[in-house]
């Protein structure tokens, strides 16, 4: 997401229809809409936060650009004006792990903005698929992700050990 590349331990949820992607985002309870440029997309109403983002798909690699962000003191602890322009390359890729396919979805970001950085700068992100996992609200404690975990028998360092189907 422009303000917040996947990083975090927070669920991801993506639905895909043939007009649009949203993407939800349990950190700070935040979505994402993605047009597919094919579908005759809306024009941006305001800057935000998000931006307005417009995909076409190149093989298998879905190809986002996102602008009318709005002007920002972080992305990501990184700052951005109103110039600010992103895309961003995502990608299926299935990985061995302990023995069993695995899949992740790999984001590669270009974040150009003239009036704040002299050259691009570039990020790369994977989010790994947990269909185990689901969306929880999000709070600024740690109360119900201790629950959570507790629940199974795990800490916040055992994330990695939730079992993946």
């Amino acid at each position: 997401m422009p303000r917040a590349v996947w990083g975090a331990p927070f669920t991801v949820e993506i639905q895909q229809r043939p007009q649009d992607l949203t993407i939800y985002w349990e950190g700070y309870g935040m979505y994402r809409k993605i047009y597919m440029a094919d579908h005759s997309p809306p024009e941006p109403i305001l800057p935000s936060a998000m931006g307005h983002s417009v995909a076409h798909w190149e093989g298998d690699t879905l190809v986002v650009e996102t602008t009318s962000l709005k002007q920002y003191p972080y992305m990501t602890r990184q700052a951005t004006s109103s110039d600010a322009h992103i895309i961003e390359r995502m990608r299926l890729e299935e990985r061995d792990i302990d023995g069993q396919k695995t899949k992740f979805i790999v984001n590669e970001l270009v974040l150009t903005d003239p009036k704040v950085y002299t050259a691009p700068i570039k990020i790369t992100a994977t989010l790994r698929h947990r269909p185990d996992l689901q969306l929880l609200e999000y709070t600024c404690t740690d109360a119900l992700w201790d629950e959570y975990l507790s629940e199974r028998g795990l800490t916040l360092p055992d994330m990695d050990a939730l079992p993946v189907p």
